[in-house]
């Protein structure tokens, strides 16, 4: 391998390594966003269960 094709691996090396780089940050990022979105989907189905529970109960009228 010459200089030129040294020079050429090891830039090309770096493009795919800067690559993964950002694609585990996106990755990262992603995990995160579903985390969030499974908490407040729980918290929702929280609120509805309890939204139901009250609504069962009536008022004080009735």
């Amino acid at each position: 391998m010459d200089e030129l094709e040294q020079l050429c691996y090891a830039s090309k090396t770096q493009q795919l390594n800067e690559q993964i780089k950002q694609l585990r940050h996106e990755l990262d990022q992603s995990d995160l966003r579903l985390i969030e979105a499974k908490q407040k989907r729980a918290n929702l189905l929280e609120y509805d269960a309890r939204a139901a529970t009250i609504n069962k109960l009536g008022t004080r009228r009735e």
